[in-house]
């Protein structure tokens, strides 16, 4: 029922008195705000810091000014702004906070530095929400404030804080992120006034979406600047920039902040404040950070890794790997091993749903493993991470302190476990040292090992997919550290692919064409007589890579030249392998894992007490059998033994030589083999029982089983003069036997013939015979003739043929007939005899008649079924 004409204007009237109601409450909100705005725009401009001082040195804030705050209250702040503060509970101010919110809210360029965790997100999104609120900027002005994050997750943290800081706002935010449909991004992008977008999906917008404008932007925000100045950025960043207008506020912020002037320039930043958190700090990580680093070969990192897991089976730990490939084999083999701990894997290779799920998955669980590239190291806040594990090194102390700042945020506790390889040892150590790191070295506990290699070559025999996984990932490591620019700490050289393959369960390791160029182009040293190397024993010098020492045992004066990346045989690789392993591992000097050579790996799964129980080791000292992780006794820095003898510097002679051998060890280019026409393509040898060398041919030949053992019976017989023999030939050269073969197949085709002229002779004289024979019978009755032949036939004497029954001597027409075989198939000896007796065996008046084609087939196969 349609409502009636009073209704109608009853409803009017609410409707009016309601939009005069809000717009008198807009009116004193805005009359509110303003008076507000005038407000903060004073006390900003009169308790500003001076330009070029840090906060952080003022115990309290001066009078009038706010520089020295220590909570949200004592800054100039918008009245939502520290409502939406308050319901979220944030309070005080944390020391990033203190340096960088009184020049960011003034107005100035800020590259703000602090230790990760310590809550730079707020040090940015608080200034870029009350810039905009002084602004009066509302959702018809367009964009305001652009912040950059180098990884889809960080942008979908910093949305989730900025969502809670101006909830209380009338602003829009959104994500331009990658793994999400364009389009929809698109038909909202023009409208809103805050974006969180990744540099490469922010591009693109700019490029291809209509109505998007980037002029009216009032601030730019680069978190993690570090990561989005460098070469991966650089030319997306640029085009970014030059989209976006140079009269704007510019704030950066990472953990490890840049100083170069080239990004500086970049970014047009005029006069901008650096300002760091900790610069005189202690150390650049978080202070409650446990580190250490323990020495494993390549080979062993796996069981290493699948130990520390089962061993921390309660914990939240991150492990960190160096590829995408590497992550998937690892969590795919981990996963179907069952380690009793949930796994979870991130990579950039993964769909955004995956990625943000398994994210969420970790942060919500008590006790799980994440497995991850450095796609996680950057910004992200796991809440209470336990355990950093970094199986591979770090490519830098920048991104090793990104890394372990996944533990021990703000205030909590945390344990971080870097593996270091033999050759990434010194190098890295040095620059952790040298950034003012504190790490110490630790030693597993050879009792608390589980090898896992046994079981990830039964998954891999049963499980093709994961094979294919397991040899991207040792493609993808192998590269990896080949294109690392640091070559003190990485170099592909030394890298034991074959031992990694084989702990990664692969029976055989994929081709790596590109390390050949990694090494072999310089000898590294030479080593003479029994003289040993830095590391372990005497013999554990020389190819780091192997752990192969070229020691001379026994007093032999052996001597060898070992070249980097030099490729020596199999045989004598695991000849050098199982010497040089045993005298890693029993001579005196080695202590825990320093002095063990990486061929040894196996041996030490069964026996790991042995790798350092040599004379002086401490690997026996404070073995705890409760504990994975061992302190060492001994600092490797402590400088209280003696260092070894330094090898003697190479001769001459022995320098020529080593070139030598690395000369050898290339391996040479293998010239492609071609069929040449008319020539014998191999040899086969076949000794008598005296072992005295024969001609196969030539012995089956004079056992008759080529047909050359006796002459064709029955009127088959070769006039070649081979004796009835077959067409075996035994010549000097291919050129003469083709020719004899040539010859005599000549000459059979001249047999044939006259043997086939022979058999229609003999066919048209039986017709005659027949005929006549029947013409005698109707005039004569019934007369038989048994195979005589008239005058006119020819009779038997010109031709030969069978007489009748009433001749004196009976004789068999002489037809003659082919062979049974071909090309050395020659009926057998007999053969022709035996059919001719068959068809006497009838009657003497029978007529031994040619074999048909079924017949030669017939008698061929029993010749062949003789010979078997």
């Amino acid at each position: 029922m349609a409502p009636s004409r009073r209704e109608r204007e009853e409803r009017r009237k609410v409707q009016a008195k309601a939009r005069r109601r809000a717009e008198r409450h807009a009116t004193k909100r805005s009359v509110q705000e303003a008076s507000e705005i005038a407000a903060l725009e004073a006390r900003l401009a009169a308790g500003a810091p001076p330009p070029g001082t840090n906060p952080l040195a003022l115990d309290a804030p001066a009078a009038g000014s706010y520089a020295g705050a220590h909570t949200f209250e004592e800054l100039p702040l918008s009245r939502a702004t520290r409502d939406a503060l308050k319901a979220a509970g944030f309070t005080q101010l944390t020391a990033i906070q203190r340096a960088a919110l009184p020049h960011a809210l003034a107005g100035r360029d800020v590259l703000g530095a602090a230790k990760t965790g310590s809550g730079k997100t707020l040090s940015f999104l608080i200034p870029l929400v009350e810039l905009l609120y002084r602004r009066s900027w509302g959702k018809l002005d367009g964009l305001g404030a652009l912040v950059l994050t180098p990884t889809r997750e960080l942008a979908v943290q910093i949305f989730d804080e900025l969502v809670k800081v101006g909830r209380r706002h009338e602003l829009s935010a959104g994500l331009l992120i990658g793994g999400k449909k364009v389009a929809e991004e698109a038909a909202r992008v023009a409208t809103l006034n805050v974006l969180i977008a990744t540099p490469g999906r922010l591009l693109q917008h700019m490029d291809e979406t209509p109505g998007f404008d980037a002029s009216g932007l009032q601030m730019l925000v680069l978190d993690e600047a570090d990561r989005i100045l460098d070469m991966g950025f650089a030319a997306t960043l640029d085009a970014i920039i030059a989209n976006l207008p140079r009269a704007r506020q510019t704030l950066l912020f990472s953990a490890t902040q840049t100083k170069s002037v080239r990004d500086l320039a970049r970014l047009s930043l005029a006069g901008p404040e650096f300002l760091s958190a900790h610069a005189e700090a202690a150390a650049p990580t978080p202070v409650r950070l446990q580190q250490a680093a323990m020495v494993v070969a390549p080979e062993a990192k796996l069981d290493v890794l699948w130990s520390f897991i089962k061993a921390h089976l309660g914990a939240r730990t991150m492990v960190f790997l160096s590829t995408c490939k590497q992550v998937r084999f690892v969590y795919s083999a981990f996963k179907k091993l069952r380690p009793g701990v949930p796994l979870r894997a991130l990579h950039g290779g993964m769909k955004q749903g995956k990625r943000m799920a398994a994210f969420q998955e970790y942060c919500a669980s008590k006790a799980a493993v994440m497995i991850a590239t450095d796609v996680a190291a950057r910004g992200l806040d796991f809440p209470a991470v336990d355990w950093v594990v970094q199986a591979d090194c770090p490519e830098d102390v920048a991104a090793y302190i990104h890394r372990v700042g996944r533990t021990a945020r703000y205030l909590a506790t945390g344990r971080a476990l870097m593996l270091l390889t033999p050759a990434e040892k010194e190098g890295m150590v040095a620059a952790l040292e040298e950034a003012k790191v504190p790490i110490k070295l630790l030693r597993h506990n050879p009792a608390k090992m589980q090898p896992v290699g046994p079981a990830l070559q039964a998954l891999l025999s049963k499980d093709q997919e994961l094979k294919a996984f397991a040899q991207g990932a040792l493609v993808s490591y192998a590269r990896c550290v080949y294109l690392q620019p640091n070559k003190a700490v990485f170099d592909a050289s030394k890298l034991p692919i074959d031992d990694i393959a084989a702990s990664m369960g692969l029976l055989a390791a994929p081709k790596l064409r590109f390390l050949r160029r990694a090494g072999a182009k310089v000898v590294d040293e030479v080593v003479l007589g029994g003289g040993g190397g830095a590391d372990g024993g005497g013999g554990g010098g020389g190819d780091e890579r192997h752990g192969r020492g070229a020691a001379a045992s026994g007093g032999k004066g052996k001597q060898a030249a070992v070249a980097r990346g030099g490729k020596r045989p199999r045989g004598e690789e695991e000849e050098e392998g199982a010497e040089g392993g045993e005298e890693a591992g029993t001579s005196g000097g080695g202590s825990g894992s320093d002095g063990e050579a990486p061929a040894a790996g196996k041996r030490r799964r069964d026996a790991g007490a042995a790798n350092g129980a040599g004379g002086g080791g401490a690997g026996s000292d404070g073995d705890g059998e409760d504990d994975f992780l061992v302190v060492k006794t001994r600092h490797v820095y402590d400088g209280d033994e003696p260092e070894p003898p330094a090898p003697p510097p190479p001769t001459a002679a022995a320098t020529a030589a080593a070139a030598a051998a690395a000369a050898e060890a290339r391996p040479k280019k293998r010239k492609k083999q071609k069929i040449k026409l008319g020539g014998v393509s191999g040899a086969r040898t076949v000794f008598d029982e005296h072992g005295n060398a024969l001609d196969p041919l030539e012995l089956l030949a004079a056992s008759g089983e080529l047909g050359g053992g006796g002459g064709g019976g029955g009127g088959g017989g070769d006039s070649d003069g081979d004796g009835g023999g077959g067409m075996h030939v035994v010549a000097a050269e291919p050129g003469a036997r083709f020719r004899e073969v040539a010859a005599r197949m000549r000459a059979r085709d001249k047999q044939d013939k006259a043997a086939a002229a022979a058999l229609r002779k003999a066919a048209r004289s039986e017709k005659r015979a027949k005929r006549r024979a029947r013409e005698e019978g109707e005039g004569a009755g019934m007369v038989a003739v048994l195979g005589g032949a008239s005058s006119d036939d020819g009779g038997s004497g010109s031709d030969g043929g069978g007489g009748g029954s009433g001749s004196e001597e009976e004789r068999e027409l002489p037809i003659a007939r082919p062979d049974a075989g071909h090309m050395g198939m020659q009926r057998r000896a007999g053969a022709g005899a035996g059919a001719g007796a068959a068809a006497r065996g009838g009657g003497g008046a029978a007529l031994s008649l040619p074999l048909s084609l079924s017949e030669q087939e017939e008698l061929a196969l029993r010749l062949l079924r003789s010979r078997k």
